[in-house]
Parts: C-alpha cells; sequence; structure tokens
C-alpha cells in the first residue's frame, strides 16, 4: 500500500467571484490531515452548487497536484468560473388547457435574468405545487445559444386532476333518501382559479355550497377567496337551518411561504322545535376572523413524496364584529414526507 500521504499548502487562484474565505471556510482538509481525494471531490461539488445559483454553469476548477518530502501534497487550485448565463426565454409544453401565463407567473427566473439553479428549481416545485400541471415525469430542455451565454428553456408537464365531477342517489340513517352533484376544478378555464360547487338534496338534509378562489388577483402575488353556503337539516326533534358566508385575501410574504386572513359570517335559526328540551333560536350570528400563516414546500399539494409543510392559524370571534358567540380557536401543525424505499413514502404529520 505504501506510505500515506499527508495533506501540505494550498492555494486558490483566478478566482473573481467567489471570495476566497468562502472556499478556505468550505475546505475539508487542514495541514498535517491524511490527504483524501474524496473529500476533495465533495469540496468541488459543493462549489459548483454555489456557482451555479450564481448563474456560472460552466465553472470548473483544475487541481494541480505536486508532492514534496515524498508523503506531503500540495495543490493549487486553477477556478475556471467562464461566462455567466442569462435566460434568453422560457417556453412551456403539454399544457393544452392551462393558459401560459399561469405557469409562467409562477416562475422565479424571467427572460432576461441571470440564469440562478437554485431559483430555476423552486420555480419547478411552485408549478407542481398547482396541482394540475404536473413536470416531474419529463425533464427540462435546457438548450444554449450557440456562441452566446444565453440559454432557452422549455419546461415540460402533463396536465392532470383538472376536472371531477361526482353525482348519485343513496340512502343513509343520517341524511335519509338523498342525491347529490359536485363540480370542482382547480384550473377553471384555463385560469388557475378554484372552483367548487356542491349541491345535496334529501328527506333529512340539503346543502348547498360555492366557493370560488382567484390565487393571483390582477396578475399580482396575492389571492381572493370567496364562499357562500345554505344547509338545512331535520334533526331528531329540531330543525336547523344555516346560512353564511366567507371571503378572504392571501399574500406571498416569500416563495413558500403564504399569509392569510378570512372573515366568516353565519347565521343559524331553529325555527322548529318539537321536544321539550329544546327551545327555538333565531338570528344566531357567528362573526369571526381568521389568520393564518403556512409555509409549503411539499412538491404536490394532494399525494406529496417529499418536502415539508407547517402552519399555525388563529381564529377569533369577539364582541366587537356583532356575533352572539364569542370564541378563539388556535391551531397549529406540520407534515414531513421523505423517501422510503422503491415508490413508497412517509408521511410524518
Amino acid at each position: 500500500e505504501g506510505r500515506p500521504y499527508t495533506m501540505g499548502e494550498y492555494s486558490i487562484v483566478e478566482n473573481t467571484i467567489i471570495p476566497e474565505p468562502v472556499y478556505r471556510n468550505l475546505f475539508p482538509l487542514n495541514s498535517g490531515d491524511l490527504f483524501d481525494q474524496g473529500q476533495i471531490n465533495e469540496w468541488i461539488t459543493s462549489l459548483e452548487e454555489i456557482h451555479n445559483n450564481t448563474g456560472y454553469l460552466n465553472y470548473g476548477i483544475r487541481q494541480n497536484v505536486s508532492i514534496r518530502n515524498d508523503d506531503v501534497v500540495d495543490i493549487e487550485f486553477v477556478v475556471h468560473e467562464n461566462d455567466q448565463i442569462f435566460v434568453n426565454r422560457v417556453g412551456f409544453s403539454g399544457n393544452v388547457t392551462t393558459r401560459d401565463k399561469v405557469l409562467r407567473r409562477e416562475l422565479l427566473i424571467r427572460e432576461g435574468d441571470v440564469f440562478r439553479l437554485n431559483f430555476f428549481r423552486n420555480s419547478m416545485l411552485r408549478i407542481n405545487q398547482l396541482g394540475f400541471f404536473d413536470v416531474t415525469h419529463d425533464e427540462p430542455d435546457i438548450k444554449f445559444l450557440p456562441n452566446e451565454n444565453k440559454v432557452n428553456i422549455t419546461i415540460k408537464g402533463q396536465e392532470s386532476g383538472v376536472n371531477e365531477i361526482n353525482f348519485g342517489v343513496g340512502y343513509s340513517d343520517f341524511r335519509g333518501r338523498n342525491g347529490f352533484f359536485s363540480f370542482s376544478t382547480l384550473n377553471f378555464l384555463g385560469r388557475g382559479e378554484t372552483l367548487k360547487v356542491q349541491a345535496q338534496l334529501g328527506s333529512i338534509s340539503d346543502t348547498y355550497d360555492l366557493t370560488f378562489v382567484e390565487p393571483w388577483l390582477f396578475d399580482k402575488p396575492r389571492g381572493f377567496s370567496a364562499r357562500i353556503f345554505d344547509t338545512r337539516s331535520n334533526f331528531l326533534g329540531f330543525v336547523q337551518e344555516r346560512f353564511g358566508f366567507q371571503t378572504g385575501l392571501s399574500f406571498r410574504p416569500s416563495t413558500f411561504t403564504k399569509y392569510s386572513i378570512s372573515y366568516l359570517f353565519s347565521e343559524i335559526n331553529i325555527p322548529t322545535v318539537q321536544s321539550p328540551a329544546f327551545h327555538p333560536v333565531e338570528n344566531l350570528l357567528t362573526s369571526s376572523f381568521t389568520q393564518s400563516l403556512m409555509y409549503d414546500t411539499t412538491d404536490h399539494p394532494f399525494f406529496p413524496t417529499r418536502g415539508r409543510k407547517a402552519f399555525t392559524s388563529l381564529e377569533l370571534a369577539p364582541w366587537q364584529t356583532g356575533g352572539d358567540t364569542f370564541f378563539y380557536k388556535f391551531s397549529v401543525g406540520g407534515s414531513h414526507y421523505f423517501d422510503a424505499f422503491k415508490k413508497t413514502f412517509f408521511g410524518v404529520n
């Protein structure tokens, strides 16, 4: 096997973008340590990630190795940064229904920007988080323009889970004879809007529910939501009627963080009481505000395989809002998803 080699002195030359202290702080070996080429290769790979995130995709390092005293390795690292790469054009393929702007507005890089690899990866994740355009099956097409420091990008995807229609008739002890119809879409008319319509009619309970969500109000990263509902239920001994609406706004403080605030108003009436144990109720009002903050890096809204999600919310119904019920509700939670084996994934909540 021969004598072991030790690490001697090293120098870094021709670097202009990343300061030399960054290279040295990440270097895994000290003078006198056993020489380990594997750790040095990992160091070079980590530096490649840093350079790629600043737009230097053609970065490389040449190692000039010299041996002194038969077992001491001195290395000169020659940095080749080459030209910074810019985005010339971004296009999409596979979006038959979805409009280009619905996907383009999720991008963190634009035409003319520096091509930062971490920004591009986060852009792909944000597109996949929409839930109706899957970009995990096909690699994006990145082509360098001849004799230019620019790239053309084509993001390939498959539309899925766009529209859902359910209807049927049935019988249950709670609802008796009933029929239902529901329609929901995450991509209404290809605009990326959510629309849900639900109607359920039965001998015991009738429900009507309409929800609309605009995630990019006026093409800005702020959302608007509105919901209206009406329910009538025949319980044992009394009839309950509930009507109300909910509206809200949302904002994005950072790439994967969303802050939401909403207002809920509902009115409950119990006009018919057949049992002396209950009393009729008229105009029982609930008026509350809810604030929530969510951080989400999961790769899909319904079938996540990796990433994490954390949220906290606070609902307040004080007397100042004009309701008859006063309460507060605080919630906090989180999820983490990771690979297990083959195509199996685990989630911890």
